[in-house]
C-alpha cells in the first residue's frame, strides 16, 4: 500500500524534529555522564534513521548506543551528518512526488 505525499513529508518532518531535539539531548547527557540515557536516546534514534536509509547517522547512533560511555569524538560532525542527510532525504522524495506529479 502506498502512503500519501502528505503522509511521507509529515513523517519526514517529525524524524527531522526529534532527531534534531534527541540529538541535543544525546550530547549534553553524554558531556553529563548519564550514559544510560544515552544509549535509550541513541536507540530511539537508530531505528528510525535505518527506516529512512540514512545509513550513515545510524552506523554513528549504533556505536554511541553499543559504548554510551565512550567519548563522543565530533558532536558537530554528528550534527552535521544529521543536517546534509536530512537535506538530502528532503530532496529526494521531492523529486520523487515531481516525478509522479508530471
Amino acid at each position: 500500500m502506498a502512503l500519501a505525499q502528505h503522509t511521507v513529508i509529515q513523517i519526514v518532518e517529525e524524524y527531522e524534529t526529534h532527531a534534531r531535539i534527541e540529538l541535543g539531548q544525546i550530547l549534553r547527557l553524554s558531556a553529563a555522564g548519564a550514559f544510560v540515557q544515552v544509549q535509550s536516546l541513541a536507540h530511539r534514534l537508530v531505528g528510525p534513521s535505518v527506516n529512512l536509509g540514512l545509513k550513515q547517522c545510524a552506523e554513528r547512533l549504533k556505536a554511541i548506543e553499543s559504548q554510551p560511555q565512550a567519548r563522543i569524538p565530533n558532536g558537530a560532525g554528528l550534527s552535521d551528518c544529521l543536517e546534509k542527510s536530512i537535506f538530502w532525504l528532503k530532496k529526494h522524495f521531492e523529486n520523487i512526488l515531481h516525478d509522479i506529479a508530471g
